[in-house]
């Protein structure tokens, strides 16, 4: 492959984003255990958890500058055992919550840093041709990160110190982060920049570039000096909309609740597991959810459950958390607030409202469907038993 070697360090410098990734999934499996062992408010248990995307801010905010002072590879070796501190810490130096906030905005600093300095060393490395190729390795492995977070948060439960082991995790990964990064050069273009021509050719026969890509890394620092721009200038003309578009894509990417999802995945398929039970008929004179008891006089709960499971609707994980705080004076209404953000087409009609079922004492009589407002997709197939 002709740019082999060029692959390998651009896949070494991503793989500091597979520690970034345990680091996010880690803490889903362990912090309703910390919860209990500590017992978190429910303040205290968001700080826990969002301490780590703090320590991000303000390592992103650093991170650039300080690569561009001190290089590239420094500056992820520098996280990578900021990283190793943080997962060290929480897993074995952490006795309550203020130890657990401690470390993980110690690892959240690594954490932006190396959001901001892995893509830039990949694309300073990468030639033209497969930048975008490579830069796209760091998500991927973040993506990869959060899956074996999440498969070994599964396997740890059922052990003792369970969530020491889930915060520990990276510990092994951030060591071999470290040993790998001794042997990848630094960046050509950055040695260039600051006018080590010496060291920026040595550097370029190590990554073996050829000679367009060559002289195109040896004349990028008199492009720079040639074509300097105000700052300002990012925010005018068609330079202004991309550098907006992609600001707004990043914005929308996490206000959208990604990271609560990441973060609180257990615990929402929790609760989404109470409010799939309180639906179906129970066997017992009662039937339990999360917020309590629901007689078994009111089965329109139950009557739902038949609507969405003969629609194959798998939407309930909407809003569960607030549905258990409601539910109790408003079943009817509860159920319609969950289902109202589906946005479909086909009314349900009232003509269906009438369920028969086997068992007498869960018939009180017809149940109207409008009084729900409900809406479902238009390829979605009702039929009532």
């Amino acid at each position: 492959m002709k740019y082999s070697k060029i692959t390998i360090y651009a896949l070494v410098a991503a793989l500091g984003a597979l520690v970034v990734g345990l680091n996010l999934g880690g803490i889903s499996g362990a912090i309703d255990i910390i919860e209990r062992n500590f017992g978190l408010t429910t303040f205290s248990k968001g700080f826990v958890t969002s301490a780590l995307m703090v320590g991000c801010l303000f390592g992103a905010f650093i991170g650039g500058s300080l690569s561009d002072r001190h290089g590239r590879r420094p500056v992820m070796m520098a996280s990578a055992i900021l990283l190793l501190l943080s997962s060290s810490g929480c897993s074995l130096l952490s006795f309550n919550a203020t130890h657990l906030v401690i470390f993980r905005l110690i690892g959240g600093l690594g954490v932006g840093m190396l959001s901001a300095v892995i893509p830039t060393y990949i694309a300073e490395i990468s030639p033209a041709a497969y930048r975008g190729t490579f830069i796209s390795f760091y998500q991927v492995f973040v993506v990869i990160g959060i899956f074996i977070a999440y498969i070994c948060n599964y396997w740890f439960f059922g052990m003792d110190s369970n969530w020491k082991l889930m915060l520990g995790l990276p510990i092994a990964f951030a060591i071999l982060y470290i040993v790998f990064l001794i042997g990848i050069p630094e960046s050509p273009r950055w040695l260039v920049q600051c006018n080590r021509q010496d060291d920026a050719k040595s550097s370029i026969k190590t990554f073996c570039f050829g000679p367009e890509d060559t002289e195109d890394i040896l004349n990028s620092a008199n492009g720079n000096k040639n074509e300097e721009v105000a700052f300002s200038e990012l925010f005018k003309g068609k330079t202004g909309k991309v550098v907006f578009l992609g600001c707004m894509l990043a914005f929308f990417q996490q206000i959208t609740g990604i990271n609560v999802v990441i973060n609180y995945a257990p615990s929402i398929f929790s609760s989404l597991n109470y409010l799939c039970r309180c639906c179906q008929p129970g066997l017992h004179s009662h039937r339990i959810v999360a917020c309590g008891q629901i007689p078994e006089e009111d089965i329109a709960c139950y009557r739902m459950y038949r609507l969405c499971h003969s629609a194959r609707l798998s939407c309930l994980c909407f809003r569960c958390g607030s549905v258990q705080q409601h539910w109790r004076a408003h079943s009817h209404t509860c159920l319609h607030w969950i289902f109202r953000p589906v946005f479909i087409s086909t009314y349900v009609r009232s003509d269906i409202r009438d369920v028969s079922f086997q068992n007498k004492r869960y018939s009180h009589g017809p149940f109207n469907c409008n009084k729900l407002d409900m809406f479902f997709h238009s390829s979605a197939v009702i039929s009532m038993a």
